[in-house]
């Protein structure tokens, strides 16, 4: 028995496949059996890497008396992903009997407290949140998205006092993060784990040969091959986007969800065409800075009325300041309904010209740290799909590849446009003129 405690004790592998009933791929085993103090795993999608660090932190809550570990993701709802997923393997049945649940003294929606004074915490990546803590594991999921300051100035010195583990896997982004500079660590600090979605097992040949044909050569090498890359002519940079993140800020998906808001709502709407997606998003005005507080992308082929009703709902329950929406071809028609029940619409004709007036406009806000935005993967991918080609005539075009979509970079460039180019009462409130 002592020597069976013992092996159970020494091989986290081991641990995972008796105890939890999972038997992990051989990377995910490699991950298990780390035993550094500083652990980078850049993996690429559906290659179980938050699955793998869950195990991880089970193994060393019961390793490891009185530990606290800290779950820590972008957003309190990914922290509280991987939390579940350590419930579920603590109350896993294996061979008919749950072998861990009895160590379990206390559990909450936020907590885990084991019989030997163990305790596992997730948190969102706010200094608000996470300051305070004195940790002998940090575990950040999506590390490459959590601000890179926070991570250098709370996270690791979280760890001094007990020499702990800090464990930061993601599927790539900025190559001026410090999960990049981690990830090609050469002095040995680190230890690195680089894993493509090609091995993994249960991930089929055929359907990343589908993924790439769906997406850009670049998204896909990032999302599935967990390679840092960019288009030079990206015209909306990785960094640039993450310096506007601001954690704890959340965006609806659905109008019905938008909580209140204090400051004037301006909104943009892009509607979509055959392959395109429809998308409303809506800007909170707080003193010169805005806030994105909705995000509504539509299925594919959604009808125009349907997205109307739901531009008239948004309006129903928080009275749009302005509307900036799509009026290009059949937009026209849409365009003119919402003008006549709303009346604070501005049509935009997308013109080359027009576009360049609108990614400017969003850029320059995104520079001058006057546009917040929340962790919003779908978001980010089309932001940073959005390329800027100069012309034979010194003008800007501006594209996106093939397989890619702007669709929701277009309509929160409508919605800053909007809150730029104010009129009524919401000329005093932001401070511009027509």
């Amino acid at each position: 028995m002592e020597e069976k405690l013992r092996r159970l004790r020494d091989d986290p592998a081991l641990f995972a496949e008796l105890l939890c009933g999972f038997k992990p791929h051989p990377y995910q085993a490699k991950l298990l059996r780390d035993r550094s103090n500083r652990i980078v795993a850049c993996w690429g999608r559906q290659t179980g890497k938050s699955t793998t660090t869950a195990l991880k932190a089970i193994h060393y809550a019961f390793t490891h008396p009185n530990a606290t570990i800290l779950i820590v993701s972008p957003t309190e709802r990914q922290s509280l992903l991987m939390f579940r997923k350590i419930k579920r393997f603590l109350h896993a049945e294996v061979r008919g009997a749950r072998l861990l649940e009895a160590s379990i003294v206390r559990e909450t929606e936020k907590l885990i407290e084991l019989s030997n004074g163990s305790v596992i915490i997730p948190l969102p990546a706010t200094e608000e949140t996470i300051r305070g803590y004195s940790a002998d594991m940090v575990i950040i999921d999506e590390a490459a998205f959590v601000k890179d300051s926070l991570i250098k100035s709370v996270v690791m010195p979280m760890l001094a006092a007990t020499d702990g583990t800090l464990i930061m896997l993601s599927t790539p982004w900025s190559k001026q993060h410090i999960f990049y500079k981690a990830f090609t660590d050469v002095s040995g600090e680190w230890s690195v784990h680089h894993v493509p979605s090609t091995e993994c097992p249960h991930i089929s040949p055929k359907f990343l040969e589908r993924q790439r044909r769906l997406m850009s050569e670049t998204e896909f090498r990032r999302e599935y091959l967990a390679e840092f890359v960019e288009e030079e002519a990206c015209y909306f940079p990785t960094d640039l986007i993450e310096s506007c993140v601001e954690p704890e800020l959340q965006a609806a998906r659905l109008v019905d969800y938008l909580p209140p808001v204090e400051g004037p709502l301006y909104a943009g709407l892009d509607l979509g065409k055959l392959r395109d997606y429809s998308v409303l998003a809506a800007v909170e005005a707080q003193g010169d800075v805005l806030k994105l507080r909705l995000l509504r992308v539509f299925k594919l082929n959604t009808p125009y009325e349907e997205v109307i009703g739901e531009v008239m709902r948004l309006n129903e329950l928080h009275s749009i300041e302005k509307l900036a929406m799509d009026r290009s071809g059949v937009g026209e028609r849409p365009y003119e309904e919402l003008q006549e029940k709303l009346g604070v619409v501005e049509g935009v004709k997308f013109t080359q010209r027009m576009k360049a007036q609108l990614f400017t406009n969003l850029k320059m806000l995104m520079e001058r740290g006057r546009l917040k935005l929340p962790h919003d993967r779908i978001l980010f991918s089309h932001l940073n799909a959005v390329e800027c080609h100069t012309t034979a005539s010194g003008g800007l075009r501006f594209t996106h590849p093939e397989g890619t979509h702007d669709d929701a970079a277009v309509a929160l460039a409508l919605a800053c446009w909007a809150a730029s180019r104010p009129s009524g009462r919401a000329v005093k409130l932001w401070g511009g003129e027509t």
